[in-house]
């Protein structure tokens, strides 16, 4: 009567119209059974669309899809309420595990058929059978008694129903107090929505890491979340036909006990002062079965923007590890608040002095190149090569290695959730810097195929002091280092990548000669106690540099 059927007159009611009424709808419904419209309001869940974030999703998307973490079948309930006979629609909600004014924990199940309903899209079930009490369990059960019905209503009176073990804790029911008092209008809608999506996420998370998180949970519900977490563990066959076990991550547990506790270990995180430091050890945890992070990488990257700036700031780092943006294709951008050709080949002293300084047990020059190469691909997308490759490293040959150097020192992996925290900090530095920007990708594009002119050469061979001794030897071999000693200042680049023209046009022999005192020359050039003459020359060579970058960066200098 009051238009509130399903996709045809003879249909059942959906539980959309649980969500929010149209205004014919309720219209309809307010001239039928004389309440006002507020009253009708207040019967859906629209009030709380602004604070629980599955309750807007699914409202603005016209309930085209359904989210676990708002219908999860028939609701729990709390047999003392219903035996003052009131169905409260907050039971709809996984966030709702206790009755506050008895201080209960809500039941899932019918005690008697234990059954789950067969249409959770159905607002009521058995919507045709007016035999039922309202508080009478309305699950079908097969008819063994020959009645003309093929089936029939289980029929159990939830209302006074003795269940044991509904007694909760303290501490879960003021935590049960502090989840409704934000759905409370009078809270902040942004702040609920925020920790409604953080709870979601870290909870599944501790889902995916188990049993990692299990001194979070209290003794007594421990073993009901082991049960739970093992009941949703699964095999299935591997790429290579040995079997992979997986975890169902993101939907909250029906039973009232294990998602209490879970949802407890989840705010104990999040609320905890280190959670920057906690995340990334949860994310990366050692274990012996190794579960995928894909799964819960892919769950944050969904609801990433809708989260608290802590968690994001927390989770991003690690979970970027595991982020698979599609199947098939190359890896899409991370970021977009820098520019990729401000970046330099070798990561600058300075920066590296700011973030990774207090990192140990990787060779520095490992580090600093791999960090350029992360930066560059967080903002090109692509593969690590292609960002090596935009920074004119020599990717393909064995020289250049960072993803080995990695997994060598991060053993444990908390070292490299470590290492990409420092990286997030000063990708964020780059962002707001107001210090004028480098372009090193025109620096090293104007030097690309440069070593220093013959009279160039001549005129800093003549400003050297003359030292005691034997006469140094300045020949082009000579010329050619300090080429690629200016070409590392003003690049920022290492001397490995650095172009060597002027060995290039030697013959075959005296290339094989100058490539094996390459290192050590090169040793004697950048040694901290080096000897006078190569003291004297890299002063002279770094004067040279400064000016030779300042003539690029003013497009004074173009070959």
């Amino acid at each position: 009567m009051a238009g509130l059927h399903g996709w045809t007159n003879n249909s059942p009611p959906a539980r959309a119209i649980s969500l929010e009424l149209n205004r014919e709808q309720l219209s309809n419904l307010t001239r039928l059974t004389k309440i006002t419209p507020r009253e009708a309001e207040e019967l859906t869940f629209s009030p709380w669309k602004s604070h629980y974030p599955p309750i807007k999703n699914i409202i603005t998307d016209n309930g085209s899809r359904s989210d676990s973490w708002l219908f999860t079948g028939t609701p729990r309930f709390c047999p003392r309420c219903l035996d003052r006979g009131a169905w409260k629609k907050e039971w709809s909600l996984p966030v709702v595990f206790a009755c506050i004014e008895h201080q209960i924990f809500l039941h899932a199940v019918c005690p008697q058929c234990a059954r789950l309903s067969e249409r959770p899209w159905q607002l009521l079930q058995r919507p045709n059978d007016h035999t039922l009490h309202p508080a009478q369990c309305r699950q079908t059960t097969s008819n063994l008694a020959g009645h003309k019905r093929k089936s029939t209503a289980c029929g159990y009176r939830l209302d006074g129903a003795e269940i044991p073990g509904m007694e909760i804790t303290p501490a879960l029911l003021n935590f049960q107090i502090g989840i409704l008092r934000r759905l409370n209008p009078q809270s902040t809608p942004e702040e609920s929505c925020t920790y409604f999506t953080d709870l979601r996420l870290v909870m599944a998370l501790i889902n995916s890491t188990w049993p990692h998180a299990s001194t979070l949970i209290h003794a007594d519900l421990a073993k009901d979340v082991d049960t739970y977490i093992q009941s949703e563990t699964k095999t299935r066959p591997g790429p290579l036909g040995s079997p992979q076990r997986y975890r169902i991550l993101s939907d909250p547990p029906r039973e009232a006990r294990t998602c209490a506790a879970l949802m407890q270990a989840a705010d104990a995180l999040l609320i905890s002062e280190d959670l920057s430091d906690a995340l990334p050890r949860f994310i990366d945890s050692p274990s012996t079965e190794r579960f995928p992070r894909k799964a819960w990488a892919n769950i944050f990257e969904r609801h990433r923007d809708s989260c608290s700036d802590k968690l994001r700031a927390a989770a991003t780092p690690a979970a970027h590890r595991y982020r698979r943006v599609r199947m098939s294709g190359p890896r899409a951008p991370l970021r977009n608040d820098y520019e990729p050709q401000h970046i330099p080949a070798y990561l600058e002293q300075k920066w590296f002095n700011s973030h990774f300084d207090h990192i140990t047990g990787i060779r520095i020059r490992a580090l600093r190149r791999t960090a350029a190469v992360q930066l560059v691909q967080w903002v090109n997308g692509g593969s690590m090569g292609d960002a090596a490759q935009f920074l004119g490293i020599n990717h393909a040959g064995v020289q250049y290695a960072p993803i080995t150097d990695l997994r060598y020192w991060a053993g444990s992996r908390r070292n490299l959730a470590e290492f990409e925290t420092a990286l997030h900090e000063l990708a964020t530095e780059l962002r707001t810097s107001s210090a004028p920007r480098i372009d090193y990708r025109r620096r090293r594009g104007i030097l690309q195929d440069w070593v220093m002119p013959p009279e160039t050469w001549r005129r800093i061979s003549n400003e050297l002091p003359h030292n005691r001794g034997r006469a140094p030897v300045l020949d082009d071999r000579k010329r050619q280092v300090a080429s690629v000693f200016v070409w590392t200042h003003v690049t920022q680049g290492e001397h490995l990548f650095a172009p060597r023209p002027l060995e290039r046009e030697q013959p075959p022999d005296t290339q094989r000669i100058w490539a094996l005192r390459r290192n050590t020359t090169w040793f004697q050039m950048t040694r901290p106690d080096a000897y006078p003459h190569f003291a004297d020359l890299r002063k002279v060579l770094a004067e040279y540099a400064a000016k030779l970058a300042l003539s690029i960066d003013n497009g004074e200098a173009t070959t």
